[in-house]
């Protein structure tokens, strides 16, 4: 029975469903963004030493709609860029409602965040099939020299088979 790890949240599964529009949301895998959804969640909840486990989710009303999309088969996901919202409390009279800068991040990080999950998958996938028809590629050459050598092989062989049989003849 998952329930959200923000503070002050009630929202758990047995209590809303997803006709209602309620999601919930594993932790990233990406450690850069594991690393800002967690500060996120402690600077909301007040606790600087909580650590996620795996069950550890938190509910679609602390991200952006625009931050929401539908797959294909009808799941609600996150958008790689996706970032928990922080809600203005009492005791706050501004925080940020996301990170406020990724300036520190790697370029090559911050596309990977920013692409969908669909995107990424076929990033993925172009990555494996470029390996894969590389691999090919040499499989290929390397044949073609295999055989190469293979025909200089059998001319040898008939030369000298050739030879034999003139001088069987004569």
């Amino acid at each position: 029975m998952p329930s959200c790890v923000m503070r002050f949240c009630t929202n758990y599964t047995n209590k809303v469903s997803k006709s209602q529009g309620i999601t919930f949301h594993s932790f990233p895998l990406n450690e850069l963004r594991r690393i800002r959804w967690v500060d996120i969640v402690r600077q909301q909840r007040k606790e600087e030493s909580w650590q996620p486990n795996s069950s550890s989710k938190i509910c679609s009303n602390h991200f952006k709609d625009e931050d929401k999309y539908t797959s294909c088969n009808g799941f609600i996901l996150l958008k790689k860029s996706a970032f928990p919202v922080l809600e203005a409390t009492e005791d706050s009279q501004s925080t940020p409602a996301s990170p406020s800068s990724l300036a520190d991040e790697n370029v090559s990080d911050l596309e990977s965040i920013l692409d969908t999950p669909h995107t990424a998958a076929l990033k993925n996938c172009v990555r494996k099939l470029t390996l894969e028809k590389q691999k090919l590629i040499n499989k290929n050459r390397n044949l073609k020299k295999q055989n190469r050598r293979l025909q200089k092989k059998i001319a040898n062989l008939s030369a000298i088979l050739n030879q034999v049989k003139e001088k069987r003849i004569l």
